[in-house]
């Protein structure tokens, strides 16, 4: 059975293409980034922030929500360390739910994306809007940090049911290779259905129940995705990894 709360790799149709990323609270994500850039600094004050844009939502009474947020690096160097909340809120504005989340590295004038969201044993309402917040802007690193993970095949087809009435739902698939031992449960992923204009129709994040607590150096593993699309037709997927 799929599961209920259902659960970010750049690639085409039928090609390459948090869970906590983002279904409860958690303590603040700034405690939980490893310290391990080399050849890093403070930001400096006349360093532009990190820009965080909501650029989709998804919300239902059961109650659920996910969304996908774009985070740019407008500065000079890669920024490391970065952090944000998100905040849901109901229609009369009550915050509903909250939850800090811990951002991959992100290039020089580059950006990322972070799929999030929570269902009904998360919030305390009915969702209507969401709210993202960077908290941390990060440290400036000469290079960036190596990851853990790297995508390989990455697939997606539509399900032969949907959860929510009026909804098309999709089945994702994702090829991970480890860089190098980690344990499972330090990988986040995010992946996102695009329509032809590239618009964002779908996002989620992978399930990794069916994932080895350690992965070795080298090896490969297969993470899972099930995403709801309210409007549109997805025509590509592209997605996401980090450790």
């Amino acid at each position: 059975m799929k599961r209920a709360l259902r659960t970010l790799l750049v690639c085409t149709l039928v090609g390459l293409s948090l869970a906590a990323c983002g279904g409860q609270k958690t303590g603040s994500a700034s405690s939980q980034v490893k310290k391990t850039d080399s050849a890093s600094s403070q930001v400096k004050k006349d360093a532009p922030p990190i820009t965080a844009e909501v650029v989709y939502s998804f919300f239902t009474d059961d109650p659920l929500t996910r969304f996908a947020v774009r985070f740019t690096n407008p500065g000079e160097k890669t920024r490391s360390g970065i952090t944000a909340t998100w905040k849901a809120f109901d229609k009369d504005g009550v915050i509903i739910g909250t939850y800090d989340a811990i951002i991959p590295p992100i290039l020089a004038g580059g950006s990322t994306f972070y799929a999030g969201g929570a269902g009904s044993a998360n919030l305390s309402g009915t969702p209507a809007k969401v709210t993202v917040n960077v908290t941390d802007n990060g440290r400036e690193v000469d290079t960036k940090p190596t990851s853990g993970v790297i995508v390989g095949k990455t697939e997606f087809k539509k399900s032969d049911f949907a959860l929510t009435k009026g909804t098309t739902d999709y089945d994702v698939s994702m090829v991970l290779t480890a860089t190098r031992e980690i344990s499972s449960s330090d990988v986040k992923t995010a992946v996102l259905l695009r329509d032809s204009n590239g618009k964002v129709v779908g996002a989620d994040w992978a399930d990794l129940d069916k994932v080895p607590d350690t992965i070795a150096a080298g090896e490969k593993f297969k993470v899972t995705a099930y995403i709801t699309v309210p409007n549109g037709l997805p025509k590509s997927v592209e997605g996401y990894a980090w450790e």
